[in-house]
């Protein structure tokens, strides 16, 4: 996981064109573009669920009850 979350620092997300190093802050959730002190899911929100997923070592549902 703490890979992945580099790679998302790192890389442009699947849907996005080839991103340069200093543009990197759009592949962040508008909550972590202002900074402070986030969780991975908090900071890259749905981009990690898919890079994980895509390793095919984790799964992720939900559901409201």
């Amino acid at each position: 996981m703490i890979s992945e979350s580099a790679l998302s620092i790192l890389l442009p997300s699947k849907g996005a064109s080839r991103v340069s190093k200093k543009d990197n802050i759009t592949n962040l959730t508008p909550l972590a573009q202002k900074g402070g002190i986030l969780t991975p899911m908090s900071a890259f929100g749905d981009q990690l669920i898919e890079r994980l997923e895509d390793t095919g070592k984790f799964t992720f549902s939900s559901e409201v009850c």
